[in-house]
């Protein structure tokens, strides 16, 4: 039997918490046992509480705190230090698994002997709903190094790879770009193209919202940084260092710090003609000209509906 251990760094999510646990707990089976390696990042309200009085006995539960807060990362690298497990999950506080998703992903991993990722539901909060169905992309390094493309709550990652990535840096402010950065440069990824994680949106969210606008995109940006700086040194050859320049030149033509010779950073796709664009006509004008042309679509899509 396969032990899979489940990584969740908690801060304040106390109106979460359980459904998170409970979705682990009930991935149970004959064919493979879970644990949770749980950190509270030293919450502010009743979350550790309330993770202590229904799952402090629990033999599969272990719970960590820290005396006051000291970040995501720190959360996950101490979680990572507790698993005794084979194959390592990492899971945010506030979502909850896809029924069957572990067997899912431990098949794949089994079968592929790679590190797996699969797709997510991008699930309302407010509305109680899922709003859209977003599918990995078929393992590209290069492609990543423009943005992050895989989630790390939706991976299942062989033990030894888990430790070739932590412990995860704790000046950078997410993990999953750090740890997808590193297994796709060594040729460690598999994709499984079925949803196998509800990513709940609300207004928390270190990022993602429902209706990204400039501000969200800003928030999120804003925080690439830091990542730039760490995986620099780990950018070797020559494509990976265009790509890599292709993607810093995108955050700071966003910010309106655009140089001419961005223009060069071919091939021309999706990066490059953002980057030109927010050059050229400024973030805030291509943003109002986006709301603008979803907003026609909106009022296209209901008129057809209505004629119908």
């Amino acid at each position: 039997m396969h032990l899979v251990s489940y990584l969740i760094p908690l801060y304040n999510k106390e109106e979460y918490i359980v459904e998170a646990i409970e979705s682990v707990l009930k991935e149970a089976s004959e064919e493979l046992d879970v644990e949770i390696c749980l950190v509270d990042d030293g919450s502010s309200d009743s979350s550790l509480t309330v993770v202590s009085s229904l799952f402090g006995e629990h033999p599969k539960v272990k719970i960590h705190a820290f005396s006051k807060n000291k970040g995501k990362n720190a959360a996950f690298n101490s979680a990572f230090e507790m698993a005794a497990g084979d194959f390592v999950c990492l899971l945010g506080a506030d979502d909850f698994l896809v029924p069957g998703r572990t067997k899912r992903l431990l098949d794949e991993t089994l079968a592929t002997e790679k590190s797996v990722y699969g797709g997510l539901f991008r699930y309302d909060n407010d509305a109680k709903a899922t709003i859209e169905k977003v599918l990995p992309a078929p393992p590209s390094y290069l492609k990543n190094l423009l943005g992050s493309s895989l989630s790390g709550g939706c991976a299942m990652l062989w033990k030894k790879d888990a430790q070739s990535v932590f412990p995860l840096p704790e000046n950078i402010k997410f993990e999953d770009w750090w740890i997808s950065f590193f297994l796709l440069k060594n040729n460690r990824v598999a994709v499984l193209t079925e949803p196998v994680l509800y990513y709940r949106l609300h207004a928390g969210n270190d990022c993602g919202t429902v209706v990204p606008t400039q501000d969200s995109v800003a928030k999120d940006y804003a925080r690439h940084y830091d990542f730039f700086s760490a995986i620099k040194p780990y950018i070797k050859g020559f494509w990976p260092n265009l790509y890599f320049r292709k993607s810093v030149a995108l955050r700071d033509a966003f910010f309106g710090r655009g140089k001419l010779k961005y223009f060069l950073y071919f091939p021309i796709d999706v990066t490059w003609m953002k980057t030109v664009s927010f050059m050229i006509f400024g973030t805030s004008f291509v943003y109002q000209a986006k709301s603008r042309i979803d907003q026609l679509r909106n009022s296209a899509r209901l008129r057809l509906k209505s004629s119908l």
